[in-house]
């Protein structure tokens, strides 16, 4: 019972720590002070945290968090403590791009559609690998898209140019099919116009 009521404790603590951590990542209101969080706290991030991060940094892209270089290493970007008083845009998007890939297999429908959606509006170039995660953990949860999730995400295909694999396709139409009567007009107008 004791042991219990510690793991109850413990995950209501972590649950708050997160939604703080959403709330600030929401709030950051320039891009260096996002970045600067991001770098800092990355490690904390859940899934909803590490796609908010991602999301909001995209949205924001562009503009220089500062002006020093990053290392790799073994594909992870590496950074000193001393580093976090100067970041640049590229290494804070780099530790962005890590999180969404750390916790892509546990995204669900709404969190792949937003991220896609943010990619497309952004002036970043997406990394392939990126994508084709998404894409993979969107097949695996196609059924439980709503109409908002299936005309962000075409719609995300149609702004960058791109074409969803034949199966992607497939899915997202045949979900559409089996929803067809909750689309509102936008979502069956961002819908048509990304498949036209």
């Amino acid at each position: 019972q004791m042991a219990r009521n510690f793991k109850a404790k413990a995950t209501a603590e972590q649950k708050r720590v997160h939604r703080l951590l959403n709330k600030s990542i929401m709030e950051a209101a320039e891009v260096s002070t996002l970045g600067k969080l991001i770098v800092e706290q990355h490690h904390e991030f859940n899934i909803v945290n590490a796609f908010t991060a991602y999301r909001q940094l995209l949205r924001r892209g562009g503009a220089a968090v500062g002006s020093r270089a990053y290392t790799l290493v073994e594909g992870r970007v590496v950074l000193s403590p001393r580093d976090t008083e100067h970041i640049n845009f590229e290494a804070t998007l780099a530790l962005a791009e890590q999180g969404v890939m750390k916790h892509v297999e546990a995204a669900g429908a709404r969190e792949c559609s937003n991220v896609m959606h943010a990619i497309s509006t952004s002036r970043c170039n997406p990394r392939e690998d990126i994508l084709r995660a998404l894409e993979e953990q969107m097949l695996l949860v196609s059924q439980t898209f709503n109409p908002q999730d299936i005309a962000n995400t075409l719609w995300a295909y149609a702004t960058m140019g791109r074409q969803p694999s034949e199966l992607m396709l497939a899915g997202l139409l045949a979900r559409t099919q089996d929803i067809a009567d909750e689309f509102q007009a936008q979502n069956l107008a961002n819908t048509l116009w990304s498949v036209a």
